[in-house]
């Protein structure tokens, strides 16, 4: 099977095609600082610009997926998203997107703020992480900042999506057996999602899965 990966951060389990668009993956392609990043070609992460066309193969692909990528694109590059993914996958082939779910936080939000909890709003603004000035130091070392810049941080946020706007994105003629689930929960990918999803959930979050007609 064909499973990409896409935007895999650390998580890079094997056989998987795992891509990534941090900046030591891209310099580990050039001679003169490809000794600097050993570490990047060991992890077998392929370097994918979702700002531009894949240049992936149409129709090669069994499962695509994505965790936390699509609310840090912005308007045309989640449309691209959207027109890639449709491209490269299957006939049958399986898509899940993982998202921030905007809903539950605000729940967790009321939650704290009718139980008094003065600081509610710090929760619900930490993980909305929506352009939020002086999120990193600027007084932090300098190798700190080279790792930043190296890392491609800060992955701010362009937009929050709750189960209703992720679907929409996928509300073509070309897909179909929409269902929501859970973390580490998989109705299509039973026998794989605990390779990606092999932990805890962090962020609550919207897990999302559909077919390729």
């Amino acid at each position: 099977m064909q499973k990409f990966n896409i935007g895999c951060g650390g998580v890079k389990p094997e056989g998987w095609i795992n891509t990534d668009k941090s900046y030591n993956l891209f310099l580990s392609g050039f001679a003169l600082t490809s000794w600097i990043y050993k570490e990047s070609k060991k992890s077998k992460v392929t370097y994918l610009n979702l700002n531009s066309p894949w240049g992936i193969e149409d129709n090669c692909a069994d499962v695509v997926y994505a965790s936390h990528i699509l609310e840090h694109l912005r308007p045309e590059s989640r449309k691209l998203f959207v027109e890639e993914v449709s491209r490269i996958l299957k006939k049958g082939g399986v898509l899940r997107i993982v998202v921030p779910d905007l809903e539950a936080l605000c729940r967790v939000y009321l939650d704290k703020l009718e139980k008094g909890d003065k600081d509610a709003s710090s929760y619900l603004l930490y993980w909305m992480n929506l352009h939020q000035d002086h999120l990193y130091p600027k007084n932090r070392p300098l190798y700190k900042k080279i790792y930043d810049f190296v890392q491609d941080y800060p992955k701010q946020h362009q937009i929050m999506l709750d189960r209703f706007s992720l679907e929409k994105y996928f509300s073509g003629p070309q897909w179909e057996g929409h269902e929501f689930s859970r973390y580490g929960s998989s109705s299509y990918l039973k026998d794989c999602i605990h390779e990606v999803e092999c932990a805890s959930e962090d962020c609550p979050s919207v897990y999302f899965e559909c077919l390729k007609c």
